[in-house]
């Protein structure tokens, strides 16, 4: 039987991931692809007929990795357009972060370059797939930074503590400005500091900025990828995780496994960490090796999945059923009315204190999980 883990990270791909996608996913993951390969994968793929271009993005990933296999000779520019077309969104925002990170070089404010704006600068030849360009700076210099970039024009909107969204000039919607960078609480504070004490300096798109360590542009994505995943946001780019942990593995020698080990656990964001590198594994199997200890969370998820199976379910019912509706028109509707809203009523308190005890947790989730298993053999 599937683990409390391999059960979530199977769940969100048969939801999120296409049998289309998988078989794409299948050519992309290959260590070594040959000709053969290619050829029998555009067999059943039609780029014309393909309705997201995000996925022929992906493709055109997989050409530019492989500059040896040979392409049919109509998909070619087809490919080539598709990455520059992404290209020129990602120079547009480009522009409208720069004139940003620029008139924070001037109040001396760090600019940490974070997501899919920093992998561009790794990697300029590739384009991504990005809503907006995230950056964040030092929690102590967050007004400071709020006030500096209005003072280059950009009008603050949705002002939280943690990230602002920043609209240009012209009213694009191009930047998120982030204190912090991970989850919107405290817990990370110290982790954040600790990424921007390792960030390296760089210079790029005519501004001075920092570029977190590859492990800690892996452990981002990461957390970045389950929030995206469970929120249901910013689906168009899940895949690229995939890309982007693959390159960054691979971006210098001595890749520390371990650093991303430790920040999870420094963070309290093992279960979010694991989560997305397990779908990431489902993604490509074998990119990632096995983080975390065997089991270390199996409570959280086993909880987690309880809740999800019976308590928010009856939770549900209870909402819909309150106890001034109870009262119906007449004796025999009030009565019967009223046996419902009791059986669930008791439901709800058995469940709640069935959570007490993790052997009977434990068993409900696992026949859950043994049927989700039957279902899809």
């Amino acid at each position: 039987m599937m683990d409390y883990l391999d059960f979530l990270a199977d769940k969100l791909y048969r939801s999120f991931v296409t049998e289309s996608d998988g078989e794409l996913l299948s050519l992309l993951s290959l260590k070594s692809p040959g000709q053969s390969d290619l050829d029998a994968f555009l067999k059943k793929w039609d780029i014309e007929r393909e309705p997201r271009p995000e996925r022929v993005l992906m493709l055109a990933y997989f050409k530019k990795m492989n500059p040896g296999l040979e392409f049919p000779v109509y998909y070619g520019p087809r490919l080539d357009g598709v990455m520059a077309k992404y290209s020129f969104e990602n120079i547009k925002k480009q522009a409208q972060f720069a004139k940003a990170a620029k008139a924070l070089n001037k109040e001396s404010i760090p600019v940490l370059l974070i997501k899919g704006g920093a992998m561009r600068v790794l990697r300029p030849g590739f384009a991504r797939v990005m809503g907006d360009i995230d950056f964040a700076v030092p929690a102590d210099m967050y007004g400071r930074a709020i006030e500096a970039v209005g003072g280059a024009g950009f009008t603050a909107k949705n002002v939280e503590p943690n990230s602002t969204d920043l609209m240009g000039p012209d009213g694009d919607w191009a930047i998120d400005l982030h204190r912090r960078i991970l989850v919107d609480d405290a817990r990370t504070d110290k982790l954040t500091a600790d990424i921007f004490a390792r960030a390296e300096p760089t210079a790029a798109f005519g501004i001075d900025l920092l570029v977190p360590r590859p492990e800690d542009m892996v452990f981002i994505a990461l957390c970045n990828l389950t929030k995206n995943l469970v929120k249901k946001n910013s689906l168009s780019g899940i895949l690229f995780p995939m890309f982007d942990c693959a390159y960054l593995a691979s971006f210098r020698p001595g890749f520390d496994w371990g650093l991303v080990e430790r920040n999870m656990r420094e963070g309290s964001l093992g279960p979010e960490t694991l989560l997305a590198a397990r779908f990431v594994g489902r993604l490509s199997p074998g990119l990632l090796p096995e983080l975390g200890a065997d089991g270390e969370f199996d409570g959280y998820y086993r909880d987690k999945l309880f809740r999800e199976f019976y308590l928010e379910r009856v939770k549900a019912k209870k909402r819909a059923l309150p106890f001034r509706a109870v009262f119906g028109p007449s004796f025999y509707e009030t009565q019967k009315k009223f046996f419902n809203y009791f059986i669930i009523k008791l439901k709800y308190l058995l469940i709640r204190a069935a959570m007490r005890a993790p052997g009977v947790v434990g068993f409900g989730v696992r026949r859950r999980i043994g049927a989700y298993e039957r279902s899809i053999t």
